[in-house]
């Protein structure tokens, strides 16, 4: 039989053209598709994306040196564990006005901080952090295994996903770390149960709070969840008559919240514990006034927008907006094949959609809820594997995603160094130990964030004037502090007044707040006798008589970092180095070009930078 070809005009052709067949062009599309098909499931091209998946992120994990807090912690733990208690004193830390009945309640989660770094020193908090993070690996796989789905690029791309989103706030080392992974199993539970039906698992739920309860404080999100999960459970009965949600799970259900309710009551503080937390979240004011200025509790829905500075948090909010639309998409596609409406999925997947969307330091919440609903739909309408068609695409958007990350590592991230290696140059080592060694008069003045590590490396010698607790300053110091500027200008007289209302004659700040330190030194009463790459360190003029000739006389040159090639802490010292002199700015400009990688995406732009200071510095010279 004579194939049918599409006819077109001798007019408007000429005889060399060639005569393109229509029925042709599906089949070429057919064709390739079936190759992507065929490539996407390829063996090599499966274990190369999970290698390459792997490798993006590790290298988009790196050690966090400026990590302030987790020095607080450890300050904790150290109590904790020494003196074999649950209790402390939250006070004790400062020298300055604090609540002295602040409930807080971390002895597990601090003490286990303190434990391995005991062991390991720095690299055994990130083994913790590691140990965690395959912890819910390990139950997620559990989960598809019971599931009966295996691994596939579906679950390849959501682990890249889930990682890219949770990593704002899981790269910090503190007990947050735990409740990441404890309502990892708070959801697993909840599905486990949703696919078996084994009612029993419902009761590890109180031992779980307990825990929970005596380790971090978000126990009150996997409280919530339990809470709103049963509500709408009932809901789903009332309204549907639904014969999953038969009475006997509800009635288990019921009994496994109330024990877990009654199961957090067991802490240092008793019964006062969850309605104080619920209080301070809420309805503090004092408190609340001052969460703007915290990146912890930034919304998401202002970094939708791509920034290459703010890239944590584009890519936190970019991963959200992803996860929430493919949950819709797969729910609606679930509604549609099975004509059954899961109304409890769907209200947990957008509560905490928007919730984590809301507060930054939620983000850590809604990646393993939307992991496990979205594969219950998929294994709900036998779908174990994505349609074939999605193989390519997953693929391509697999790998796309990693080379990013992979690009990130390298290009955007000046601090690569991983399980604590090098981060010591990262915190005011060498400043307290000048401190300590000299015995510089106390009580001392620090920045906000310096305060952290002195509680860990200075207390009980000295006391802090502030740190990264933020809770127990609210009534006084929150205020003190953010109004260095404008309760206290930054003149002669505002210093004036803080020595006044809070009198120190040794301070250490951070070399970041060069805002501060010069503050200082245009008083001619004050005089820095040491700093480094962390901070500074600068004396009241009725200390230096007390002082040794070594103590005066330290090396201050820009020499001293000459084999340095952080590209921040550099440009932090240059910043410092040529507010005194030019010429010292011109040094460190020169260690900067000499020492930082090409590869540093910012590299030629802050050079630049440099340069037009240098020149406005030397009067346009």
């Amino acid at each position: 039989m004579a194939r049918k070809h599409s006819v077109r005009s001798s007019k408007n052709i000429s005889d060399s053209e060639p005569v393109v067949v229509v029925h042709e062009y599906p089949r070429l599309l057919s064709w390739v598709g079936g190759a992507c098909g065929r490539v996407a499931t390829h063996p090599i091209a499966f274990f190369g994306c999970l290698a390459l998946v792997v490798a993006a992120l590790f290298s988009y994990y790196p050690s966090i040196g400026g990590d302030y807090d987790m020095w607080f912690h450890l300050a904790y733990g150290k109590h904790f564990v020494q003196n074999l208690t649950w209790n402390i004193d939250h006070t004790q830390f400062s020298w300055t006005p604090t609540i002295p009945d602040w409930r807080y309640v971390t002895w597990i989660g601090s003490g286990m901080l303190y434990l391995f770094y005991n062991l390991l020193g720095v690299p055994g908090l990130y083994v913790l952090q590691w140990l965690i993070f395959l912890a819910m690996l390990a139950v997620m796989f559990l989960y598809l295994r019971r599931l009966g789905h295996r691994l596939n690029l579906w679950h390849i791309f959501s682990f890249l996903v889930m990682g890219m989103v949770i990593k704002l706030v899981s790269m910090f080392i503190k007990p947050e770390m735990f409740s990441t992974l404890f309502f990892t199993l708070t959801v697993a539970i909840y599905f486990f149960v949703k696919v078996n039906r084994r009612y029993g698992l419902l009761y590890l739920y109180p031992a779980l709070f307990l825990v929970w309860v005596n380790t971090h404080g978000g126990f009150i999100i996997g409280l919530m969840f339990i809470s709103l999960a049963f509500a709408l459970e009932v809901g789903q009965q009332l309204v549907f008559r639904d014969r999953d949600a038969d009475r006997a799970y509800l009635r288990h259900f019921f009994f496994a919240v109330v024990l877990s309710y009654l199961a957090v009551q067991i802490n240092p503080d008793g019964i006062f514990y969850l309605p104080s937390i619920i209080e301070t979240q809420l309805f503090d004011q004092e408190r609340v006034k001052h969460l703007d200025r915290v990146f912890a509790h930034f919304s998401l829905w202002k970094h939708i927008s791509p920034t290459i500075k703010m890239y944590n948090f584009v890519n936190s909010a970019l991963g959200m907006l992803f996860m929430g639309g493919a949950f819709l998409w797969i729910w609606i596609r679930s509604w549609l094949r099975t004509r059954s409406v899961d109304l409890p999925l769907l209200i947990l997947n957008v509560v905490f959609f928007f919730f984590c969307m809301q507060v930054a330091r939620a983000v850590i919440f809604y990646p393993p809820l939307w992991f496990f609903s979205t594969n219950y739909l998929l294994w709900k309408t036998g779908s174990n594997n994505l349609n074939r068609r999605l193989s390519f695409p997953l693929l391509a958007a697999g790998t796309i995603l990693s080379f990013y990350l992979l690009y990130i590592a390298i290009a955007l991230n000046p601090n690569r160094s991983y399980f604590g290696v090098g981060t010591w140059s990262d915190f005011p080592l060498n400043e307290t130990e000048y401190i300590m060694k000299h015995k510089l008069p106390g009580p001392l003045f620090n920045d906000y964030l310096t305060g952290g590590y002195l509680m860990w490396a200075m207390y009980p010698k000295y006391k802090v004037f502030i740190d990264p607790r933020f809770t127990p300053y609210k009534h006084e110091m929150l205020d003190v502090w953010f109004g260095l500027g404008s309760k206290y200008p930054l003149t002669k007289e505002g210093l004036q007044a803080l020595l006044k209302d809070y009198p120190f004659k040794t301070a250490i700040i951070h070399i970041g707040e060069r805002n501060l330190i010069f503050w200082f030194l245009q008083n001619p009463d004050w005089r820095m006798v040491y700093f480094d790459t962390a901070a500074a360190v600068l004396i009241h003029k009725s200390v230096v008589p007390l002082l040794s000739e070594e103590a005066l006389d330290t090396d201050l040159a820009p020499r001293r970092y000459k084999d340095l090639s952080n590209p921040t802490k550099l440009l932090r010292l240059f910043d410092f180095y040529v507010n005194i002199r030019a010429n010292l700015g011109e040094e460190i400009r020169y260690i900067y070009a000499k020492n930082v990688s090409d590869w540093f995406k910012f590299k030629a732009d802050n050079l630049a930078e440099m340069d037009a200071i240098l020149k406005n510095k030397k009067g346009g010279k």
